[in-house]
């Protein structure tokens, strides 16, 4: 599989946190990502990538079992975070 880039719009949102990273978590965390993968989140908080990389890895911790610090460090090197305005097509 060819390396690519994943994009989750309202990345702060309930669904991203209680399913998306806890199920790309686990596919990463089981080598099935390719590499070269990463996932960006787009949404309108105005936070920077520090503090988006915290909030995903509380839901992890709370929504996910078998939470690996060591993987964990690996994944969060594949997301980015972009805030924005989904009405803005600049923005995009």
């Amino acid at each position: 599989m060819q390396a690519s880039t994943l994009v989750i719009f309202g990345a702060t949102g309930d669904l991203t946190h209680r399913k998306l990273i806890p199920a790309l978590y686990h596919l990463f965390s089981e080598n099935k990502l390719p590499d070269g993968f990463n996932i960006v989140g787009f949404a309108r908080r105005e936070e920077n990538r520090e503090e988006h990389l915290e909030g995903l890895k509380t839901a992890l911790t709370k929504f996910h079992e078998g939470f690996d610090p060591m993987v964990w460090k690996n994944f969060a090197e594949r997301l980015h975070y972009v805030r924005g305005d989904f009405e803005q097509v600049s923005d995009y």
